[in-house]
């Protein structure tokens, strides 16, 4: 575990206390704030006010996710914040949603209750709190909030007491229990019309859920979508409103609405839901460059991202208005937030876009098409990267919003340079981590010499585990970074695991190595790779049952590959079976091997 809320003495995971600029990274520096704030307000949302059951994990833990998110958006770029939320949710949330292991946010049974700590009961469960604050609005929801501590201080209670007290300012709030009894990520299609002579436009919006077998047919649920009309020639916002879809198809009127507007939904993410709009790409870049609210331009990137990147998937559309779009906004956006200037070059990360194919995933075939675009946007930007890199000078250490968003954006920018072969930027690399003020600048540039196979990387990397060979938390990024790396090998996996300062007894060491390993799905998903994987997990059956179950979970969508990737696949998992023991490792597998009936 990160870290537990125990009354008196808080129990924290090292790397979830340590921190400092020389040995660790902002990312890891500001989430070891995050996880702090998280234990410190579990003294209301867990300790003062508990849970009746196991049952009722939620309970505690979406809400203080929930409050834990909003003390970091008050740290930095709020808009980064979101991103930083959604992006971890539809990476992993999204991903168990969709596959074998999806279950509701409140589960009805368990094996191993270890397994029942998951990203549907915490992140899922921060998203159903969130979007009953969007639905009664800040001021009722914190009557709301206050009443629930007041009427519940020093008792264990259940959801509904939690919905009880939210809903004295509006009833239908205890209409969102249904969010956390069914399974499944609901899909919001929808359409618009436009009046011009009445002056009205009419949107349309449909939601539909997967039915999970072994649920009851999912009904429809409350989804609050925050709207906004930009105006097509101004570009300004002509009017807002916070639409509640909670039927499986709504229409919503907007009146006086002078000319056909762009409309913007679902801002700043007001519903853990997939939007399916009927977007032209024009309509998307368009709001790239217009939408004043930060995490709406990164959702409508990512939006044209996947409409490319997922050819074959009932998307087709051409690279070009997304480049053209980014090339136009990046600049502007570098000198204004550099922090939201780094995640707008997101390319969503390979598992992510594998939770979008339901079938015949092929990960080279989508590495490939990934990797292209990254490229594609790498060399559309060629002639920017130098000066942006020169625009974020390194300078002495400084812990404050605009200076992480300054070290984030220039790690991005070298990344891109030396994919798009900048004259210059391998030399870059070097200067920046020989000049480092700290772990976020010299780990960027040893990353990116690694992954671009630099002339001098070994070298560096020597050099790093020299550096830091007595700290522990800093050696587990040497491992990462090795494990992770473009050209991995299954074989460079397993020197890993037998160097000798690697520890079987240490979970974030196995970490470092099995979990960075995974993120490679071309190496994962091949026969040398799955068999060393699964091995590292027979190993830790017996001596870290519940690490072992976490990162068998990896493998939950092997039902969705391509043959002979998916009857190869099964095969190892069913002698994984024949294997293992712990009821942590068999009630995951139980799950994983039950998709090929799903």
């Amino acid at each position: 575990m990160g870290a537990m809320e125990n009354k008196g003495l808080n129990i924290f995971n090292t790397a979830c206390v340590l921190s400092s600029p020389e040995t660790t990274t902002d990312a890891r520096s500001f989430s070891v704030k995050a996880i702090i704030a998280h234990e410190y307000f579990h003294n209301w949302t867990g300790n003062r006010i508990t849970c009746r059951d196991w049952f009722q994990l939620c309970l505690k833990e979406g809400f203080t996710v929930y409050r834990d998110q909003s003390f970091s958006a008050d740290q930095q770029s709020s808009a980064v914040q979101r991103i930083d939320d959604v992006a971890t949710l539809r990476a992993h949330q999204f991903s168990e949603d969709a596959g074998p292991l999806a279950h509701p946010v409140r589960p009805e049974s368990f094996v191993e209750i270890n397994n029942f700590y998951t990203t549907t009961v915490y992140e899922k469960g921060a998203e159903i709190v969130r979007m009953i604050a969007n639905t009664l609005g800040p001021d009722d929801f914190r009557k709301g909030t206050d009443e629930y501590f007041r009427r519940y201080d020093g008792q264990a209670v259940t959801v509904e007491d939690f919905l009880s007290a939210l809903s004295i300012t509006d009833d239908k709030i205890e209409n969102f229990i249904d969010w956390y009894r069914q399974p499944g990520t609901p899909v919001v299609s929808g359409s618009q019309t436009y009046d011009s002579a009445a002056q009205t436009l009419t949107i349309t919006l449909n939601q539909q859920t997967r039915h999970v077998k072994g649920f009851d047919a999912p009904k429809p649920l409350p989804i609050p979508v925050a709207t906004a009309l930009f105006d097509k020639d101004s570009g300004a916002i002509v009017a807002e409103r916070m639409l509640l879809l909670d039927e499986a198809s709504q229409t919503f009127v907007f009146e006086n609405v002078a000319s056909e507007p762009v409309v913007s939904l679902l801002r700043d993410f007001s519903a853990p839901v997939q939007l399916n709009y009927d977007y032209q790409d024009v309509d998307l870049a368009f709001l790239l460059k217009h939408e004043t609210n930060g995490f709406n331009r990164w959702q409508v990137t990512q939006m044209l991202v996947n409409r490319i990147l997922l050819q074959g998937q009932g998307t087709k559309s051409s690279p070009d208005v997304y480049l053209e779009a980014l090339a136009q906004t990046l600049p502007v956006l570098a000198a204004d937030d550099a922090m939201l200037a780094a995640r707008l070059l997101d390319i969503p990360s390979a598992q992510e876009l594998a939770s979008a194919i339901s079938k015949d995933y092929d990960p080279v075939l989508v590495k490939e098409q990934r990797d292209g675009l990254y490229k594609q946007v790498a060399d559309k930007l060629k002639d920017q990267w130098a000066e942006l890199y020169n625009n974020l000078p390194m300078q002495s250490y400084e812990d404050s919003a605009e200076a992480r968003g300054i070290r984030a954006l220039r790690n991005v920018v070298l990344d891109m340079a030396l994919t798009a072969n900048v004259d210059g930027a391998a030399d870059w690399a070097q200067q920046q981590y020989d000049n480092a003020s700290c772990m976020t600048e010299r780990f960027g540039a040893l990353k990116a010499m690694v992954n671009h196979q630099l002339t001098g990387a070994d070298k560096y990397l020597a050099d790093f585990y020299e550096r830091f060979q007595a700290n522990d938390l800093v050696i587990d990024l040497w491992f990462s970074v090795q494990a992770a790396a473009d050209d991995v090998t299954p074989d460079m996996v397993k020197s890993l695991l037998t160097h000798t300062d690697f520890d079987w007894n240490t979970p974030n060491r196995v970490r470092s190595v099995v979990s960075a390993f995974s993120s490679q799905p071309t190496v994962l998903w091949t026969a040398e790779g799955l068999e060393m994987y699964t091995g590292v997990i027979q190993k830790l059956d017996d001596a870290n049952p519940v690490l072992a179950s976490r990162l068998l979970q990896v493998l939950a969508r092997w039902n969705t590959l391509a043959e002979p990737r998916r009857q190869m696949a099964h095969k190892q998992l069913i002698d994984l079976q024949k294997n293992v023991s712990s009821k942590h490792v068999l009630e995951s597998l139980e799950s994983v091997l039950g998709a090929a009936n799903n």
